[in-house]
């Protein structure tokens, strides 16, 4: 798939999150910053945890890479 394409499509994508995560907010009667707020802090938790099982099931890439 062509670079435009993807980064139209990612566009997209971050427009709708913007649009749900307001509509969300107004339905639970948040601030939208609020939520968006607690929704950053914690984002870091979800590709730690998932780092954190790789360790676990030992697939962990470790030493040099062989790819060029």
């Amino acid at each position: 798939m062509p670079r435009l394409v993807m980064a139209w499509l990612l566009g997209i994508g971050l427009c709708r999150l913007q649009v749900e995560a307001r509509l969300f907010a107004r339905k639970k009667r948040l601030g939208f910053f609020l939520l968006t707020d607690f929704t950053a802090s914690r984002s870091p938790i979800v590709p730690g945890a998932g780092r954190l099982g790789n360790f676990i099931n030992h697939e962990l890439q470790v030493g040099a890479s062989t790819h060029v």
